[in-house]
């Protein structure tokens, strides 16, 4: 019982450690994709690049087009040149999938920008 208890309180340090660790910005934390499929972090007062982190969790050759914050759970969506919808931890960069299957490929067109609606997981703009 001892042991899991010690082992129990590693593992909170270590997730603890991480959100401490990531660097305060100026202003409104703002997010973005660069086409090496890094998840960028800086500060709307300042906006030199405070962090970049890879984003994991994506199939081979999958690339992220576009990302918008959700208004209804206020989480970070990204819709990949694959037709899949991910969900992204701003803190790791890890992208989980929110479906299974990707989407029509049809619906999207290769240049967009991803805007999150409160009723629905992404609306496309040309």
């Amino acid at each position: 019982m001892v042991r899991w208890g010690i082992a129990m309180l590693a593992l909170l340090a270590v997730a603890c450690e991480e959100q401490v660790m990531q660097p305060q910005v100026k202003g409104r934390p703002l997010y973005a994709v660069d086409s090496g499929n890094n998840l960028i972090r800086f500060g709307s007062l300042s906006p030199d690049t405070v962090s970049s982190k890879a984003l994991s969790g994506l199939q081979p050759g999958e690339v992220i087009l576009g990302i918008d914050f959700r208004p209804v759970d206020g989480r970070l969506y990204g819709i990949s040149n694959l037709s899949r919808v991910y969900t992204i931890d701003t803190v790791s960069a890890a992208a989980l999938p929110v479906r299974s299957t990707p989407l029509s490929a049809a619906l999207f067109p290769t240049k967009c920008a991803c805007t999150a609606m409160p009723n629905r997981i992404c609306g496309w703009i040309r």
